[in-house]
């Protein structure tokens, strides 16, 4: 007996509809055929008779239904560790860069610093020569005693009357500036 099935529910709806014929002719059920011709019933067995199959559980939770709180949670999750990687890269670089500086920086000429240009803006108040005006007298002081007292101006050191005008005057200097303004302002005569 050959037949043809198109597709898996037909082949399934063929074996169930097969099993059922087979059961039905050859009287499987709880009563044997003879008891049920005994009590003048019919030999066709009826649903009831056949042996259902027990309630299976119910279906468990679904990738649907449980996506969002698992994707969710693995996004944060990946982003903390995105997030802390990218930090310690930032961090990397950042450090790379600045001893690249460093490196390029020190490897620079240095500029000769000036001294001359500098005093020009000394000179409205210590005069042309160094030798004193509104401010004191300069040319007649040591290097070390004028690099020490602009130093001490530059950090805030109240020293005298002329503090308020001098102290922003040094906190412009750098010290290399210092000591070539202080250089030149010693040889004035």
């Amino acid at each position: 007996m050959a037949i043809q099935v198109k597709n898996k529910s037909s082949l399934i709806l063929s074996c169930a509809l097969l099993s059922s014929a087979v059961l039905i002719s050859s009287g499987c059920s709880d009563k044997g055929a003879d008891e049920v011709a005994e009590q003048g019933g019919s030999s066709v067995q009826s649903t009831m008779d056949v042996k259902q199959p027990s309630a299976s559980e119910a279906p468990k939770a679904t990738l649907e239904s449980t996506a969002p709180e698992s994707v969710e949670k693995a996004v944060e999750e990946i982003e903390a560790v995105v997030e802390t990687k990218v930090e310690e890269v930032v961090e990397v670089e950042v450090e790379a860069v600045k001893k690249e500086v460093a490196k390029v920086v020190e490897q620079a000429p240095v500029a000769a610093v000036d001294g001359a240009k500098i005093y020009a803006t000394c000179a409205g108040c210590h005069g042309s020569k160094a030798d004193g005006g509104v401010g004191p007298r300069l040319n007649n002081q040591t290097v070390d005693v004028l690099v020490d007292k602009l130093n001490r101006y530059k950090a805030g050191e109240q020293l005298g009357a002329m503090t308020g005008m001098m102290a922003p005057m040094a906190a412009g200097l750098s010290d290399a500036e210092i000591q070539a303004v202080s250089n030149y302002a010693v040889t004035l005569k």
